[in-house]
């Protein structure tokens, strides 16, 4: 009763009408592999906010909020250029999916709720691409932690039994990987040279990259500071030479990547080299140090400076991928927090209170793309990415976590039989229409661990297609969406009642 006599109120008293005497300023940090779809998350969620519908946006269980007085005028772009928002929401409006975030971007908003007398939110979203986030171990790690750790990571990447032995006969697979570790860690010698070095890391990190394994770094070997992806490179030689072989179009491809800087390249070395070839070492830590400084800490200061951080985990792809990519979520995970420093002791939480010092005090760790998967294992992609995450994110002092499925752009329906319906995405077929098809499904045992399974059969995942987005070309006619008013409200700390239209 009071309630709706309040609400009464603040209408009658119309707040629109009086100026705003505090702005409540939050940054967040939207963050996930390369391909968790962060860009098409961040362009649904400005797309809601610039034109909010408070029954397709819900910020409160009645849907009485509202947001009024948006202004999207962006700032001039310096180390973080503007975030193209109007052209990614033309492509997907068009049923394509954008082209990848190659840019470090931001973007920032303010806008009034509508029963709001005194406070102007304003909030500012930084898009980092998937990619550089494998160099965030760089910003805490000197050149001999570093190097240990990527030797490790490579280790992992062979599994317990290594490359098999037909894939070290012929080069292929994850040979080069065995190659480079023997090297690194054995093989320490006075005549050995920076170039070998360098180029068997580079034939290491193609291999893994051929493997679908994302934790490359340097980050530059995959995207480059001009933006230039690997798989640009591979394209250019292939339409150069269409009948290139296999082989010889990785040694292109490494001939013309980087592992660092252009023209300061280093790899990670094992102890044994410290006392043999100090000279050779100094200068690659010193390349080391060069990276650090012009490409990793100028981002993830940034970032880690944020109120809240969202971490995008694309769920399907780990399924279909196998338990090596689950590790490699792992290590993403852990080095992601332990470069950003969230939370914090007593003193820390109260200089950040006075403004004198930010840091990241809520993470939201979502499974993306849920809508690939049948709804009614979206309550198992939350428990998931939960047991994925809580060992790293629960014990961090004054961290409030929580953990969510969503999907940007909704784009299936429920079909009969356990089937979807969507469009699904396809390169041979441009006038693709919506179609029922069965998709994977988790099985239900897994609900009973206690966390991931220590084994499965990727192939039983296989069946989780991409479908191509279903967003109204009208600007202001926004998408339907699964979570992404929840995840808003709780990581903003600003609604925390906010709701999905099938919970209200």
């Amino acid at each position: 009763m009071w309630s709706k006599l309040i609400n009464k109120l603040r209408r009658f008293l119309n707040p629109r009408l009086y100026p705003k005497i505090r702005t409540s300023h939050v940054r967040l940090a939207v963050t996930g592999y390369s391909n968790a779809g962060k860009t098409v998350f961040l362009t649904s969620l400005i797309n809601h906010l610039k034109y909010h519908n408070p029954s397709a946006f819900k910020l409160d269980r009645e849907g009485s909020i509202r947001l009024v007085k948006v202004d999207d005028r962006q700032p001039k772009a310096k180390l973080w250029h503007n975030f193209p928002y109007e052209p990614y929401r033309a492509c997907i409006g068009r049923g394509k999916w954008p082209s990848k975030t190659k840019d470090s971007y931001q973007y920032t908003l303010s806008f009034c709720r509508d029963d709001s007398f005194f406070t102007r939110l304003r909030l500012t979203v930084y898009d980092l691409p998937g990619e550089r986030f494998a160099d965030s171990a760089m910003t805490y790690m000197g050149f001999a932690q570093w190097s240990k750790h990527q030797l490790e990571l490579l280790s992992c990447a062979l599994g317990p039994d290594g490359p098999t032995p037909a894939a070290n006969e012929s080069g292929v697979g994850l040979a080069p990987v065995t190659e480079y570790l023997e090297m690194a860690q054995h093989g320490a010698c006075a005549e050995a040279q920076d170039h070998d070095l360098i180029l068997g890391y580079k034939r290491a990190l193609a291999a893994l990259r051929q493997q679908y394994h994302g934790y490359i770094s340097p980050s530059t070997f995959l995207l480059d500071e001009n933006g230039k992806h690997l798989f640009d490179t591979s394209h250019a030689i292939k339409a150069g030479k269409p009948s290139i072989a296999d082989a010889e179009l990785i040694e292109e491809i490494i001939r013309s990547r980087y592992s660092g800087l252009k023209n300061g390249e280093f790899c990670p070395l094992g102890e044994g080299w410290w006392s043999k070839n100090p000279d050779l070492v100094q200068r690659l830590e010193q390349r080391y140090n060069d990276y650090e400084q012009q490409v990793v800490k100028p981002l993830f200061q940034t970032l880690s400076s944020c109120d809240g951080l969202i971490i995008l985990l694309d769920v399907a792809h780990i399924l279909g991928s196998g338990p090596g990519h689950l590790n490699d979520a792992d290590f993403f995970m852990k080095d992601l927090l332990d470069a950003l420093n969230p939370g914090g002791q007593i003193i820390q939480y109260l200089l950040s209170r006075f403004g004198l010092r930010r840091r990241i005090r809520r993470i939201a760790v979502a499974a993306s793309q849920c809508d690939r998967f049948h709804p009614d294992d979206w309550g198992m992609l939350r428990e998931l990415v939960k047991r994925l995450s809580e060992r790293h994110v629960e014990n961090i002092d004054g961290i409030k976590a929580a953990y969510f499925a969503c999907s940007a752009v909704h784009s299936t329906t429920e079909g009969a039989d356990g089937k979807l319906r969507g469009v699904r995405q396809s390169d041979c077929n441009s006038a693709a229409e919506q179609e029922e098809y069965s998709v994977s499904r988790i099985p239900e045992e897994w609900r009973d661990l206690p966390g991931w399974p220590s084994d499965w059969n990727p192939e039983d995942f296989r069946n989780l297609p991409h479908v191509l987005p279903q967003m109204p070309r009208v600007f202001q006619a926004v998408p339907e969406h699964v979570g992404l008013d929840r995840i808003f409200g709780f990581v903003t700390g600003w609604f925390p009642k906010a709701v999905d239209i099938g919970d209200s």
